[in-house]
């Protein structure tokens, strides 16, 4: 599904004439969630991360906002010293949902048990060889056992994003969906042609030209398109929880 459906053109866009209206759409979305808009999917779909864990046993999530009804999975491994789990250093453990805390708002997870444990904190199993040498002598290798570290580390699969088919709609949501017909309109209107190129790599980013750079400055100094794509930018991920 995309943010916009064609059915929708006729509500946000009605007096635009497309020849392929749902290629239009998906073009237009495309600049909105790549790096100039929201640089992520905006539509709710599943995400797997493994944020870093506060010394007070908080998560910070990147995506936003969270599905409080889909299920949130978190695991935990690398440190002995979580004993309530018996979390060894290879293996993922799940925490009990009742273990933990989510704050669907500020997209935080916390996990009282963690208190006190950080990224600093190791297990240390393992063994490796090392080389040493007398004076006058070759050297040789002998095998010494010693403890190997293997870091704290979290895991949270989670959903996160928008339903934009929803009844009735999120205004975050509603936002969002006039922001990409805007940006559908422009794109496809007498100004078009100032659009030259997109460039696929990661995600889709256009090459604006001359005719489009030139649009009417918003108050802010900024182009039409680019007051439309700071909608999106709302809803970057959060860096500092990844």
């Amino acid at each position: 599904m995309t943010i916009l459906s064609v059915q929708d053109l006729a509500i946000y866009v009605p007096g635009l004439d497309l020849d392929s209206p749902q290629a239009a759409i998906l073009k237009a979305q495309m600049l909105a969630e790549g790096p100039k808009g929201a640089k992520r999917p905006l539509e709710k779909r599943e995400f797997t991360e493994t944020p870093r864990a506060s010394n007070d046993g908080i998560i910070r999530l990147s995506r936003w906002p969270i599905d409080p009804d889909s299920p949130i999975t978190v695991q935990v491994r690398g440190n002995n010293s979580y004993s309530t789990l018996g979390v060894n250093s290879f293996e993922w453990q799940t925490i009990p949902d009742d273990q933990y805390s989510v704050d669907v708002e500020v997209c935080e997870i916390t996990i009282p048990s963690l208190t006190g444990i950080t990224a600093s904190q190791f297990s240390l199993v393992g063994s490796s060889y090392y080389s040493h040498a007398y004076p006058g002598t070759t050297p040789y290798g002998r095998k010494r056992q010693t403890q190997e570290r293997f870091p704290f580390q979290v895991r949270v699969t989670y959903t996160a994003g928008f339903d934009f088919q929803a009844d009735p709609l999120d205004p975050d949501a509603q936002e969002i969906k006039v922001a990409l017909a805007s940006i559908l309109e422009l794109q496809n209107s007498s100004f078009a042609s100032g659009v030259k190129q997109f460039n696929i790599t990661d995600f889709v980013s256009a090459t604006a030209g001359a005719d489009l750079a030139q649009l009417t400055a918003s108050s802010q100094g900024n182009t039409l398109m680019g007051d439309y794509l700071d909608v999106f930018k709302q809803y970057c991920p959060k860096e500092y929880a990844t």
